[in-house]
């Protein structure tokens, strides 16, 4: 068992078990001239998570620089701060847990190594922990019994490989668009370590006595573990229903967040001031764990302090029917690389979460990139009522009632749109508009899917220089 593979279970259950959430939260007042955001994330998920979240691509669009905690991509810093690591977690002067222990509490150590893992802690195949901090032995453990306890969830393992977790990819989003990339953490400095080990080497018998105490009391640490891993599943529950606001005031979750101070409070202190000065530069993506967003001591409320509207970006029925637009209307027409629905609304009907009801003229084109030129191979209009219900998972469209074309276009019109038939053909005979919205609506799909085109086209005419 290497010391890396050590650290990389660290890294997952601290990563899962305090911040099991997802959600992206917006930042304004205090004097921002435009929004900033936060996207909290669990590190170990991929990226591919991002696709369920079209609310990032909008609110990605909008920021020109992004700052996620460390930098990930970067091999030798994530070397040396595994490196950093284990210089925290060990003895100094090259000692080993056998120069600090007694006979009697190795022989305790080495009897939970036998119950939890089923192997000696003398046995070379643990030879590279014995250098390991006391401390570093309960955290040892209690990862272990987490790791155990948590295969009866398999929701809550479905970790990405390390090329593709979605810091990675929010990372690499942000280097292919050419957005500024800060980091809010740095490696501890030698004299940070030093003094951390410093402080170790002076509380090292405080230290044996709480390693001493956890294992006498194996099963009760085995329990709470358990408590914890249920409330992980109680997190994840709020993640899939979005639902931030009982996140965020869960006593029971809270208390399990708060208990580590330097996992969360002092960092979140450390990050403030830099969050600050780099959103009044420039809008700004912030890419932290969840756990780092709630409590009396989480940047929402350290945020707040400091005069910033905090909100949670919830999903629209918007962007339901643009993803309706796109896979059940321009599926119909003739393949082209992009297809951009866009929604000139008439009129809606919100009162029944079950049946929301709007009314518009929606269009879909159909465009292949050429050079830096969108040229539009398809498209048309579908005026009518769409159908949205509201689920526990966002939006959904359960019904879409089309005006018909020739003849019965007045007659299905008048049936479909009732009173707001005249709205209707007010929007129908406003080409100026029409045009000015497609305009608008193309250059925010460019922008949002970060597409390399500065004009668009429709066939027979001349191109058009999209809006920045």
């Amino acid at each position: 068992m290497s010391k890396s593979f050590v650290l990389s279970l660290l890294f997952i259950v601290l990563s899962v078990i305090p911040a099991q959430a997802q959600f992206l939260l917006r930042i304004s007042g205090g004097g921002l001239q435009k929004a900033s955001y936060i996207l909290g994330t669990i590190h170990t998920q991929p990226g591919s998570v991002l696709d369920s979240i079209p609310e990032y691509a909008e609110a990605e669009a909008q920021c020109l620089q992004l700052y996620p905690e460390f930098d990930l991509l970067d091999t030798l810093k994530i070397e040396q701060v595994q490196t950093t690591g284990l210089r925290m977690i060990e003895l100094p002067d090259e000692k080993t847990i056998f120069d600090v222990l007694s006979e009697e509490q190795t022989i305790k150590l080495g009897r939970c190594f036998k119950d939890v893992l089923q192997v000696g802690l003398k046995d070379s195949i643990m030879s590279s922990i014995w250098h390991f901090h006391p401390n570093a032995f309960i955290s040892f453990f209690s990862i272990i019994l987490s790791m155990e306890e948590m295969k009866k969830y398999p929701e809550l393992l479905q970790a990405a490989s390390p090329e593709t977790i979605i810091d990675k990819v929010c990372i690499a989003r942000a280097k292919e668009r050419g957005m500024r990339i800060g980091y809010l953490d740095k490696v501890a400095s030698d004299e940070e370590v030093d003094s951390f080990n410093n402080i170790q080497t002076q509380n090292l018998d405080a230290s044996i006595d709480s390693l001493m105490a956890f294992l006498d009391h194996l099963e009760i640490h085995r329990q709470r573990l358990v408590k914890e891993t249920q409330l992980t599943v109680k997190m994840l529950n709020y993640w899939q229903q979005r639902d931030f606001a009982g996140y965020s005031s869960d006593a029971e979750l809270l208390s399990v967040l708060q208990r580590d101070s330097v996992m969360f409070k002092k960092r979140n202190v450390r990050w403030l001031p830099q969050m600050v000065n780099a959103m009044h530069k420039a809008p700004t993506m912030f890419v932290v764990g969840c756990g780092h967003l709630v409590g009396t001591d989480g940047m929402v409320e350290l945020l707040r302090r400091e005069g910033y509207d905090v909100e949670q970006v919830v999903p629209t029925y918007i962007a339901a029917i643009r993803r309706y637009l796109t896979s059940e209307v321009g599926s119909q027409y003739a393949e082209a690389d992009y297809c951009v629905p866009l929604c000139q609304i008439v009129a809606v009907d919100e009162s029944n979460a079950e049946d929301i009801r709007v009314w518009g003229d929606f269009w879909v084109y159909n465009y292949s990139l050429s050079g830096d030129t969108l040229q539009c191979v398809s498209g048309g209009n579908h005026p009518g009522l769409i159908h949205v219900r509201q689920t526990e998972n966002g939006f959904e469209v359960t019904g879409f009632d089309r005006v018909e074309d020739g003849s019965n276009f007045k007659k299905s019109a008048r049936r479909i749109f009732g009173k707001k038939y005249k709205d209707f053909m007010a929007v129908q005979a406003d080409d100026t508009k029409r045009e000015r919205l497609r305009a608008e609506g193309l250059a925010e799909y460019v922008r949002n899917y970060n597409i390399p085109a500065a004009y668009y086209q429709d066939y027979g005419w001349p191109a058009k220089a999209l809006e920045h």
